[in-house]
């Protein structure tokens, strides 16, 4: 009169209510603990198994110590009359197995060294007459492994001459948009590349410096776009974007270059020293003509005075001249 969850050690359940010994000849078989009346699986003395136990072998529903004789084939702990079509035979043993050993190559459920000439090729280490891929060799690729490229229905090292660029691993004679220094097709040029025809280069040539990023590719222009400005390393940047230094209302510097001063802080402004050296050169320039014709003025005052002072010296030469003269006459 005892009641449990699930039924004692060396009992089994019956009909759902009661534990019992034995089963009952209208449910003879046990089967995880309760009475069944037919097992679907292996039966060893009216205990059903789903798999018979380790060092036996399954037939018919009953575990044996080896497959009968009409059932020689072994596959896992089953015994077949024939291998399952999935599997490979070992004529020598009579045991099937799921794959070949390594190194050797399945056709028709049996292992060979090298595939027989009605199957030539390898394909994942099976036989097959035709590639339905590409082929290196007799082997046979879904794609290409690493280091070898498609052209002409084949795995090859090295692209050939005539097909020199890679698009995907296949050689093509050209690459539909850019390819870089390695031959390899690419959609953009890298950034600090730009394009030269379809070739990407590294950097941007003199005659256009600048380089413009956008969604598909980097471009080099010639100066940065209205609405941008230029950084040290001469890329174009939304006016947004600079949290530096503004130079000339064209660039944004982390600090103001040596021929520049700042010319508000808090707005972070610089302002190019440029026309002040102007200015100066202009100023030194006006100083320096007002100077030379100072210089002249001067030295032609001094002349005068010296002219003058010259006439006024043979004026008075002549005069003492006349009256040495005008005595010698008077004596004589």
């Amino acid at each position: 009169m005892n009641c449990y969850d699930k039924c004692p050690h060396k009992t089994f359940q019956y009909n759902d209510k009661s534990c019992v010994q034995d089963c009952p000849s209208i449910t003879p078989y046990n089967y995880k603990g309760k009475c069944v009346q037919v097992c679907k699986y292996f039966l060893i003395k009216k205990t059903c198994h789903e798999e018979c136990p380790y060092g036996l072998v399954g037939y018919q529903k009953k575990c044996h110590l080896k497959c009968p004789s009409e059932a020689k084939y072994r596959y896992k702990w089953e015994c077949f009359k024939k291998c399952p079509n999935i599997t490979i035979l070992n004529p020598l043993k009579s045991v099937c197995f799921d794959s070949c050993p390594h190194g050797k190559l399945k056709y028709q459920q049996i292992c060979y060294n090298r595939c027989p000439l009605q199957a030539p090729y390898n394909f994942k280490g099976e036989c097959v007459k035709s590639c339905d891929g590409y082929l290196d060799g007799f082997k046979c690729y879904k794609q290409c492994p690493t280091g070898r490229f498609v052209f002409n229905g084949k795995c090859i090292p090295k692209c050939p001459q005539n097909a020199s660029f890679i698009d995907s691993k296949r050689c093509v004679s050209s690459c539909p948009y850019f390819h870089d220094d390695y031959l390899n097709c690419i959609r953009k040029c890298p950034k600090y590349s730009y394009p030269h025809g379809k070739h990407c280069r590294i950097g941007c040539p003199s005659s256009l410096p600048f380089i413009n990023s956008r969604y598909d590719h980097d471009e080099c222009l010639e100066k940065c776009d209205s609405f941008k400005y230029a950084t040290e390393n001469y890329s174009c940047i939304y006016h947004s974007e600079c949290s530096a230094f503004i130079y000339d209302d064209t660039w944004c510097f982390q600090k103001c270059p040596s021929n520049a001063y700042i010319l508000r802080s808090k707005d972070k402004l610089c302002k190019s020293l440029k026309p002040v050296y102007i200015m100066i050169c202009i100023l030194s320039v006006i100083v320096s003509i007002n100077v030379v014709f100072g210089v002249r003025v001067l030295c032609h005052y001094i002349k005068m005075r010296l002219d003058k002072k010259q006439r006024i010296v043979r004026s008075e030469n002549a005069g003492f001249t006349e009256e040495v003269n005008l005595l010698e006459i008077i004596e004589t």
